[in-house]
């Protein structure tokens, strides 16, 4: 924790399931590679909102968007389209 290596201390309370402590660790750092992982351990478990929100947090914006339209999730999408820099509107 001291050395501030978030993503690995992601991926060993995602690794030990405390996906809790995960989340925390995300949450409370704002890590982009901790919550890109955290993000896409969330979709692996199928919990789209959730891995979508990290996948913002992340900077992420394209994944999430692409998870928004695959779900077919227009609130969502819509708000992201327009959160969205030029470049993922298209």
């Amino acid at each position: 924790k001291r050395a501030g290596d978030w993503l690995s201390l992601c991926r060993v309370a995602c690794f030990n399931k405390d996906l809790e402590r995960a989340q925390k660790i995300c949450e409370d750092s704002q890590d982009a590679a901790a919550c890109y992982h955290f993000a896409r351990h969330l979709e692996a478990e199928n919990r789209i909102k959730e891995a979508i929100h990290f996948f913002q947090l992340s900077g992420r914006i394209s994944h999430a968007l692409r998870l928004a339209q695959e779900n077919k999730d227009d609130g969502v999408l819509m708000g992201l389209a327009l959160a969205a820099d030029p470049a993922h509107q298209q």
